[in-house]
């Protein structure tokens, strides 16, 4: 993750994913505004928004005919997990990345 913006309100996130061959690459752009995650695309688009105060949330987003379920779960004062479930004609997975502060 980098940091893009004064205090590090908005960071640029790059993944990559390689399994069995398969390699897949994103961007997205991770901004907290009050006490919410918004989770965008690289171009600003919004994805999702997680209300932080609770240590769980979830929201869900229509990427026409596929449906992403987010959901973020608070594991300690330095770590929390992200699970994604993608539902849909064309696509049928689930996605689970475990974050932790390095440093």
């Amino acid at each position: 993750m980098q940091a893009v913006a004064d205090g590090a309100r908005l960071w640029r996130l790059h993944e990559t994913l390689i399994f069995n061959g398969f390699e897949a690459q994103r961007d997205s752009l991770w901004q907290i505004e009050g006490q919410s995650l918004h989770l965008r695309y690289a171009d600003g688009a919004p994805l999702v928004v997680l209300d932080l105060t609770q240590g769980t949330a979830k929201d869900a987003h229509l990427c026409a005919p596929d449906r992403y379920l987010a959901r973020f779960k608070t594991l300690g004062s330095d770590r929390f997990k992200l699970s994604w479930r993608v539902t849909g004609p064309r696509k049928n997975y689930a996605m689970v990345t475990d974050y932790r502060r390095l440093g």
